[in-house]
């Protein structure tokens, strides 16, 4: 199928294997936006290189739960595209570490949605370069980043444009009410699910990627 298609613009494979094969076919549509492999297997640095090679006009990029590696983490956080402007990372665990943060931020300074849950090493110097960086940014998610202190989630309120911030599983009840309390410029946990490059959310919703499929909802 893919070996046909070289003018996609919008892709989503979520939940699906794939292999270096199929990620050079992706390659090879220069003008594609918009690609979702969340959870897709068999996504190795290569496939990652001749994707990210290929889709220099990517501006949303889903990669969530997709068993990166450390080397693909550092790969893809210093050849992405800067014209990415919404990126779900959620899922390395400890493969993305503050220093990948900081070449990501530097690498896409135009960003205005990042996840990066369940990320488990990065620290408070991760929130200092999303501060220092990403100054358009509007929605960040930190859900299960269990190292990031309750001080650094504060100091998010300072960020000029950011409206909304997910910290599921972060803290106990008390401390995420004292926090909503304090940033009541931000808006806390109103998103449990990602909708970085998703074709549709919600069970309601008769679009894909704002195209209309059907007149009457679900």
């Amino acid at each position: 199928l893919f070996t046909s298609c070289q003018n996609l613009k919008k892709l989503s494979l979520e939940l699906c294997t794939i292999d270096d094969n199929v990620a050079t076919l992706f390659g090879q549509n220069p003008n594609l936006q918009v690609l979702n492999l969340s959870m897709c297997e068999g996504l190795s640095t290569a496939g990652l290189a001749a994707i990210l090679g290929g889709c220099r006009r990517l501006t949303s990029l889903n990669l969530a739960w997709t068993g990166l590696r450390r080397q693909s983490v550092a790969y893809l956080s210093v050849c992405l595209p800067s014209s990415v402007r919404k990126l779900n990372l959620s899922g390395c665990r400890e493969n993305i570490t503050d220093e990948e943060v900081l070449q990501l931020v530097r690498a896409c300074p135009g960003l205005m949605e990042l996840d990066l849950s369940d990320s488990t090493v990065i620290t408070e110097q991760s929130i200092s370069h999303i501060m220092s960086h990403l100054d358009k940014l509007q929605y960040l998610a930190l859900s299960r980043c269990y190292r990031l202190p309750v001080t650094s989630i504060r100091e998010l309120s300072c960020h000029p444009s950011l409206a909304e911030v997910e910290v599921f599983g972060m803290f106990r009840d008390g401390t995420m009410e004292q926090l909503k309390h304090e940033m009541r410029n931000v808006e806390l946990n109103r998103y449990p699910f990602s909708s970085v490059a998703r074709p549709t959310t919600g069970i309601r919703m008769t679009s894909l990627w704002g195209l209309r499929v059907r007149d009457n909802a679900v």
